[in-house]
């Protein structure tokens, strides 16, 4: 019988895309390039935020605006990271009932907490 779930944090338990999505942005838009729309950027996720601006940029770019883009990325997160981040609807409420129903639970996610140096790659 199963008696424990492990949740991944972002995609399952937070809807992180539109903080992410607004963040991108912010930077590509920084950088003097070109935004990219929520369905795009939702198919970078999973890989790591570096992957997820890696991806985001358009492939001809040097390697010094990739990192200046990067690092206006991870700022830019870092300060508005759960402005529209919130918990899928009815989650809380499943959570809730499978610890009524005994069930143990652990969360697991790639983000760092926030610390004074941002999120890590």
């Amino acid at each position: 019988m199963i008696n424990t779930i492990i949740w991944d944090l972002d995609g399952t338990i937070l809807n992180t895309l539109d903080d992410l999505s607004d963040s991108v942005n912010y930077a590509l838009q920084s950088s003097g390039l070109p935004k990219r729309n929520k369905t795009e950027i939702r198919r970078y996720l999973g890989n790591g935020i570096r992957n997820l601006v890696q991806q985001s940029a358009p492939k001809n770019i040097t390697e010094e605006l990739f990192e200046q883009t990067f690092q206006t990325f991870r700022s830019y997160y870092f300060e508005h990271c759960l402005i529209k981040t919130k918990p899928y609807e009815g989650i809380t409420e499943l959570m809730a009932q499978l610890k009524t129903d005994d069930y143990k639970m652990a969360i697991v996610s790639k983000k760092s907490p926030k610390s004074r140096h941002g999120p890590q790659q």
